[in-house]
């Protein structure tokens, strides 16, 4: 018959997700499209489909086998200015329930010079997708023609376009040889009128076409009627026979002779015969008419490629004259050259039907792909996921990543799991050093901040695991981890409570600890961290109390303590004063104890004060003592604490979590604010005096926020710090959020002006406006709805190289916690064969 097919079950399918900003240059769409279109169909046949479905418009790429469907996915794509999907698809229930038409050239068509200069090609996609219902598509078809059928086009062409052809777009080199079928779940007459509109509506389509439908009856006409023929015949055999014998003339008297009922038997026998097994071939779908096959093919998911007419073709000719200038041969146009269900046009005619419908025919909307710059494809940093357009793995350049990584993004965009990924990274540098330029290397504290609870804080934990490193949990409510002592900062008692109590004003709304509440603080504290550490002071100040009077326990956290002095645990101003008065005896019974004797000297001064002074000097504060009272089991000294000069040059991954324990233990959510917030600042105090020079030495202290919001205190500091000046420290920043209108505003621009920005969806406008600045100062090429339709796992990333920004980019966030026991193959690494386990 002609008609090549492929199965949609054996190929690769792709789809061609919507872009919300679809801008196609007419030159550089032409250009791109006839690169897309040689590759598919260069050693194949393949097709472009359209259908509508409930969530919309939707887009493919059907490709016959896999030798080059990926390469022609990527090309179409950036043709369409699209994000290219591999999807499993299959068509034979659509196209089953489908009444199906194929678009056919009339008999006698004439061609025409129609220019596509200046041509809208989305337009078209547009008006394919208007003329869809739900359930509808359009396929096209497409192959390379043969050298016979390019032959035989420009020949025709030349002699029915005339000399103004010269351009025309099937000269092209690369034009291609197309079908177009439509089917519509409401009748031949709907897919008639699909194929119409579509025809129409094609620039540079400029034949004369009708709409066929392709119907599944078998058409036996022929046969039929030549099986009667023999019957009616084999009936009438006696008169036959007479009527030959009865004419004059030898010839007459043998033909009679001839002609006689066994010999009509036999021959009308072979002709019904025949046409007995050909009833029995078209019944049995064996030998099916070119309708029945076609219908045959697309309701079982097969797509035809464009027909190899068989039939003869007769060649143009010009008029020629006798002599006399009389006509001897009229002139003639020549039969249509290919088969009737196809034609040859170039790839810019017909490729665009595929382009994301935009608006509310779309039904969807998704970013526009940017290409991922190609320093980003070598082994420059961590894996983070893959491009787009073609899925060549993507990286960050690792020596970036002490400028600072900021991850902004929904909740469940997939941030957490990008900043986590990249905490598995450095402890695989940790555990096999790769030694290449910019990366981590072994001497790298990991120190992870996390408020989600035990699912967060266990990821991190499950990553050390499984990169057989030990990661130190430090879970804030479980009092059987290691807390963190925040006044392990060296010095005097004083200066000890003092910077506490600075680590208390970032934490605290601002303004909400006041300079002469701030003094009082860290009076009360510095007299709390000496009973704290002298024991027998409790012992004294609760020697001859009365029988109501209540007890000052013992072996309580310097916090206990000063909310006592302040009067605030329920004994008022006596027990606070009996206490003072403890500390004072103390002092003077041991003066050789220059800590208490400082912290005495120091700490007094409220206590010189009449109680209706001394109250109003800690009633602003009361509250915040009550609140860090709560987080008891974090400052007693009877949990194992570490501090973070441990922590820091430990080189080792260390987990905080500040939400609810792993173990099951509550933390509220405004402790869980100020507790990650005083541990950050004593963080960034300790990085300042311990890791002075880090930089040059390729020391490193990464910090990983997942909710930076967290983190953010009162004032920009320390968190400015961290990306002003903590590069010369060694400090390497991951940093994210989802709630960047809750940051102060030089914390939010700080977190714009990484150097690294991975950007996942966003709705807020003013957060929205700032993305697309960053990502396109030039106002070119991206638009705020790239933001609002980011999918999830897919970002927005502004990055560089060792020497210059890259341009902003796309790119598939890959989900490595699906499969941490590959990460390391797939980051480049081999990890030794034994392993630790998580503590």
């Amino acid at each position: 018959m002609g008609m090549d097919s492929f199965d949609s079950s054996h190929i690769n399918v792709r789809t061609f997700v919507p872009t919300t900003q679809a801008r196609l240059d007419p030159a550089t769409f032409n250009q791109s499209a006839q690169a897309a279109i040689r590759v598919a169909a260069e050693k194949c046949s393949a097709a472009l489909v359209v259908t509508k479905r409930e969530a919309g418009v939707a887009s493919y790429l059907v490709v016959d086998g896999d030798l080059n469907a990926h390469q022609a996915a990527g090309l179409v794509g950036r043709a369409l200015g699209a994000k290219v999907e591999t999807v499993d698809e299959t068509w034979a229930e659509n196209f089953k329930s489908s009444y199906i038409s194929v678009l056919e050239v009339d008999e006698d068509t004439t061609i025409g010079r129609y220019a596509q200069v200046g041509a809208d090609h989305l337009e078209f996609a547009r008006q394919v997708a208007a003329s869809l219902s739900v359930g509808d598509w359009v396929a096209v078809t497409f192959r390379s023609p043969t050298k016979r059928e390019n032959k035989r086009w420009t020949k025709w062409l030349d002699f029915n376009a005339g000399h103004g052809s010269g351009s025309h777009h099937s000269r092209d080199t690369n034009a291609v040889i197309v079908s177009l079928f439509a089917g519509s779940h409401e009748g031949h007459d709907h897919s008639n009128t699909i194929l119409t509109n579509v025809a129409g509506s094609m620039v540079g389509l400029d034949l004369d076409t009708h709409p066929r439908a392709v119907k599944s009856s078998r058409r036996l006409l022929i046969p039929q009627v030549a099986a009667l023929l023999s019957l009616g015949v084999i009936g009438y055999r006696s008169a036959i026979s007479e009527k030959v014998a009865s004419l004059d003339g030898d010839f007459w008297v043998g033909l009679s002779a001839w002609v006689n009922p066994t010999m009509i038997f036999m021959v009308f026998g072979i002709v019904f015969a025949a046409c007995t097994i050909v009833w029995y071939l078209r019944f049995s779908d064996r030998w099916p008419s070119s309708t029945r096959g076609l219908w045959l093919d697309m309701t079982a998911g097969v797509f035809p490629a464009p027909k190899r007419g068989s039939r003869r073709i007769r060649a143009p000719h010009k008029e020629t004259l006798n002599p006399d200038k009389t006509i001897k041969r009229e002139e003639f146009a020549g039969d249509y050259p290919l088969d009737r269900w196809s034609f040859k046009a170039a790839a810019s005619v017909f490729t665009s039907i595929a382009a994301p419908a935009s608006g509310a025919l779309s039904g969807q909307s998704q970013t526009e792909m940017r290409i991922v710059p190609p320093p980003l494809l070598e082994r420059v940093g961590p894996i983070v996921g893959t491009a787009p357009d073609d899925g060549n793995s993507a990286h960050l350049f690792a020596s970036q990543l002490q400028y600072g990584v900021a991850l902004i993004g929904e909740r469940g965009s997939g941030k957490s799991q990008l900043a986590r990924a990249l905490f598995g990274f450095d402890i695989l540098e940790q555990m096999c050093p790769s030694g290449l330029p910019g990366f981590p290397g072994e001497k790298n504290s990991l120190i992870a901040f996390e408020n989600k609870g035990p699912d967060g804080a266990k990821h991190y934990l499950d990553w050390a695991a499984a990169l057989g490193q030990t990661a130190v949990l430090i879970d804030v409510a479980d009092t059987n981890t290691f807390g963190i002592d925040f006044t392990a900062t060296g010095g005097s008692m004083s200066s000890r409570a003092n910077e506490f109590v600075d680590a208390l004003v970032y934490a605290f709304e601002d303004g909400a600890i006041q300079s002469r509440a701030r003094t009082s603080l860290g009076q009360i504290f510095t007299l709390g961290l000496a009973v704290e550490a002298t024991p027998e002071i409790t012992a004294s100040a609760n020697e001859n109390l009365e029988p109501l009077e209540p007890v000052i326990e013992s072996g309580r956290s310097f916090v206990y303590y000063a909310y006592v002095l302040s009067g605030g645990t329920g004994g008022g101003d006596a027990i606070a004063k009996r206490l003072h008065a403890a500390i004072k005896a103390y002092a003077g019974d041991n003066p050789d104890n220059d800590a208490v004797v400082e912290a005495m000297t120091y700490g007094s001064y409220p206590f010189t004060k009449t109680p209706s002074e001394r109250l109003k000097m800690f009633e602003s504060s009361q509250t915040k003592l009550s609140q860090l009272a709560e987080m008891e089991g974090w400052f007693t000294p009877k949990r194992s604490k570490v501090t973070w000069h441990q922590v820091v040059t430990a080189f080792r991954p260390t987990v905080l979590n500040f939400g609810q324990s792993i173990s099951g233990e509550q933390v509220a959510e405004r402790n869980t604010k100020l507790m990650s917030s005083m541990a950050l600042y004593t963080l960034q105090r300790q990085i300042e005096r311990t890791c002075s020079g880090w930089e040059e030495l390729k020391q490193w202290v990464s910090i990983y926020a997942d909710e930076l919001s967290l983190l953010a205190g009162s004032t920009a500091e320390p968190v400015v710090w961290f990306q002003d000046k903590g590069r010369s420290f060694g400090v390497r920043t991951i940093f994210a959020t989802q709630r960047q209108t809750q940051l102060m505003s030089e914390v939010a621009d700080m977190l714009l002006s990484m150097k690294t920005l991975i950007a996942y969806k966003q709705r807020n406008p003013d957060i929205i406006d700032k993305l697309v600045r960053i990502l396109d100062p030039n106002g070119e090429d991206w638009r705020a709805s790239d933001i609002t339709s980011l999918p999830n796992f897919t970002a927005a990333v502004k990055t560089s190289t060792n020497v210059n920004d890259l341009p902003a980019f796309t790119l598939s966030v890959e989900n490595f916690e699906a499969e941490r026991a590959a990460f390391a193959t797939r980051q480049g690494y081999q990890l030794p064969t034994t392993t630790e386990g998580a503590a």
